[in-house]
């Protein structure tokens, strides 16, 4: 790729993570599909449920500027999402989820492991 060693400190080790780390999701962070996007890096995702009474509805979640023209996301990738406090159980459509980190074919073949 041209231009590769125009890139800054930070971002090249940002993309060096994103490509080759291995997350793992904590006990905040669930697993989501990406079914939709929104523009303005909103996205909707169908999240992995913890427990069986969870819904399964497209929720709203927020790509942090962190990753901004670094990294996209497209319909059917898989995300690693931060849940936002659980106390808010409003349905009023808001943004529930960021996303932390992006899963490509080797992250996810890891994490069915």
């Amino acid at each position: 790729m041209a231009g590769l060693g125009r890139r800054s400190h930070y971002r090249k080790h940002l993309t060096d993570s994103v490509l080759n780390d291995l997350p793992e999701p904590s006990e905040n962070e669930r697993i989501a599909k990406v079914v939709g996007t929104r523009g303005s890096n909103q996205f909707d995702l169908v999240v992995d449920p913890k427990e069986e009474d969870m819904d399964t509805t497209s929720q709203l979640a927020i790509l942090p500027t962190k990753f901004r023209k670094l990294v996209w996301l497209k319909r059917n990738d898989y995300v690693i999402c931060a849940v936002a406090d659980e106390d808010d159980k409003g349905d009023d459509g808001g943004i529930r989820y960021m996303v932390t980190h992006i899963l490509y074919k080797e992250q996810v073949k890891n994490l069915k492991d």
